[in-house]
């Protein structure tokens, strides 16, 4: 006994027509036919009589049908629940502690990865990032110290540190280092992400007033607007420079600074390391 051969049994039932019935379900009458005589002669009974031109269901097709119904029920639920399972298998939930790695990651995972569904968020590291993983909330947490738990495995994603960026024909292009602290002055325009990279640095900002003088922008696309028409100085990054484009003519210049720099990690529990291969695999690329 086959699903197929139950349908056929229920388009019977529906259409009470052999030949309504096998034209709706693209199989010939003959052939339908035979798959209800050998449903019958499995079953021990008749399922249907004939009335007047038309085929019905007797006590026990009626019976029968009941089951089919139920059969299909629980086949139904069973591939929802599959795909709901393929979902969850293929979905994976990753918080970032900066706008930095999340708009170098999720883009490039995603098109390496196309089936892959990805969903994100930020949030401000607080030393309970170990919540967000043992809770469920997120698979992986990017961050820039590491969790320390028994269950966690942490891997070191980069190393990203600043440099200036500068038009071609500023005196610093021409440097093979820059020490923010040998500058006597300089100004700076940053556009304002927030995040852990950013936090770390504002206090060292502080330290170099008021040589140094720095102008925050909320609004990115106001920033790079104002950057590119007053030929500017700014700053960048090993991750930024891969996805914005400070316009052309510029030259980056690394910051000797070690408070300019800051580690990544991608923590995630141990037990999903299998369901986040995809991904642990492209990070060590």
């Amino acid at each position: 006994m086959e699903l197929t051969q139950l349908a056929q049994f229920k388009a019977i039932a529906e259409y009470e027509s052999m030949s309504r019935a096998a034209e709706k379900i693209c199989i010939s009458q003959p052939s339908l036919s035979a798959s209800l005589r050998k449903l019958e002669e499995e079953l021990g009974v008749r399922l249907f009589e004939r009335r007047k031109g038309k085929i019905m269901l007797n006590d026990a097709g009626k019976m029968a049908l009941q089951q089919v119904n139920a059969i299909f029920e629980h086949a139904e639920k069973m591939k929802a629940e599959m795909e709901q399972y393929k979902r969850k298998e293929n979905t994976i939930s990753i918080a970032f502690c900066d706008p930095g790695p999340l708009r170098f990651c999720i883009p490039k995972f995603s098109m390496e990865f196309p089936d892959a569904e990805i969903h994100y968020n930020r949030f401000e590291e607080n030393g309970k990032e170990i919540e967000l993983l043992l809770d469920g909330i997120n698979d992986i947490v990017c961050t820039s110290r590491t969790v320390e738990h028994d269950d966690v495995t942490c891997v070191h994603f980069i190393k990203d540190c600043l440099f200036l960026s500068v038009p071609a024909s500023h005196p610093l292009a021409k440097e093979k280092t820059v020490s923010l602290k040998k500058i006597k002055s300089l100004s700076i325009m940053q556009p304002n992400p927030g995040g852990s990279f950013l936090a770390k640095q504002k206090q060292f900002w502080k330290s170099l007033r008021p040589n140094i003088k720095m102008a925050l922008y909320d609004d990115p696309a106001v920033f790079i607007q104002i950057l590119r028409n007053t030929n500017g100085i700014t700053v960048s990054t090993t991750i930024v420079r891969h996805y914005r484009d400070d316009g052309q003519g510029r030259v980056l210049v690394p910051l000797e600074n070690p408070e300019m720099s800051i580690d990544y990690y991608f923590c995630y529990l141990a037990k999903n390391r299998n369901r986040l291969s995809a991904f642990l695999l492209w990070l060590e690329q």
